[in-house]
């Protein structure tokens, strides 16, 4: 049973793209877990670029660029992490770099 695309919030779907357009252009095959399967994956920093690329949230002109960057970090932060809760998404750490992929 397909969940309607509708349902689901507009920031998972969102970084639901961006990690698949991410794995599409810059993916590599890793060991999911030790002894389970080989997935295409990609590194958080290769779509978190992304995400704020799409977003592309500017600062208003009397807000400090900082706290405009601190609220990106906070939302791709959110949408990461209610998409791993949700099991869209799957993670783990590699060399010091959290790797994303889809189940």
């Amino acid at each position: 049973n397909a969940t309607p695309s509708k349902s689901i919030p507009r920031a998972r779907r969102l970084i639901m793209d961006m990690v698949t357009a991410a794995i599409k252009e810059a993916g590599e095959d890793v060991q999911s877990f030790a002894g389970g399967p080989i997935v295409r994956a990609v590194s958080d920093d290769a779509v978190r670029a992304r995400y704020y690329a799409r977003i592309a949230e500017q600062a208003t002109p009397d807000e400090d660029p900082h706290k405009m960057a601190e609220r990106q970090r906070k939302g791709f932060n959110r949408a990461i992490n209610a998409a791993l809760n949700a099991k869209d998404l799957m993670a783990r750490e590699q060399d010091g770099a959290r790797l994303l992929w889809l189940p």
